[in-house]
């Protein structure tokens, strides 16, 4: 198994089933967004293009803990994945700092449970989406004067 879901490239066979996992691989790879698949201990199980660029994943990092990885830094996926065990529905962080050596970003991350039609989870979908500069629309406005 890759780190990168297989190239919309390769022969689709006829088989329905096929079909629909080839499509939801290009719709993953395709996102405009960095997206992380994380399965319910917390490893990584894919990552799309934009995912491994941003935060400089390999075919390495497969399988192991988002906690153990750079990305780790911006999210406490094990916090995430209690809340996610428990409430079972969208986590958003917004205005998430991450610093680097070379610059410092900020994201957007949404958390989407992946869950099985008998309710347990079975993981889950994280979508990064960089902000130019923290939000700062929500905050009290403090008057000086």
């Amino acid at each position: 198994m890759q780190i990168r879901p297989e190239s919309a490239e390769k022969k689709v066979l006829d088989s329905p089933d096929s079909q629909i996992i080839h499509f939801w691989q290009a719709a993953f790879q395709n996102s405009p967004f960095a997206l992380l698949a994380v399965d319910c201990r917390g490893c990584l199980i894919m990552a799309n293009e934009q995912a491994c660029t941003l935060f400089g994943l390999k075919d390495d990092d497969l399988c192991v803990r988002v906690e153990d990885l750079r990305i780790g830094q911006i999210v406490n996926f094990r916090d995430l994945m209690k809340r996610l065990n428990r409430d079972r529905c969208l986590i958003s962080q917004k205005n998430l700092e991450w610093t680097t050596s070379h610059s410092t970003r900020y994201f957007d991350i949404h958390i989407t449970p992946i869950i099985k039609p008998n309710g347990s989870l079975i993981g889950a979908n994280l979508t990064f989406i960089t902000t130019p500069l923290p939000n700062y629309k929500d905050l009290t406005p403090v008057e000086i004067g």
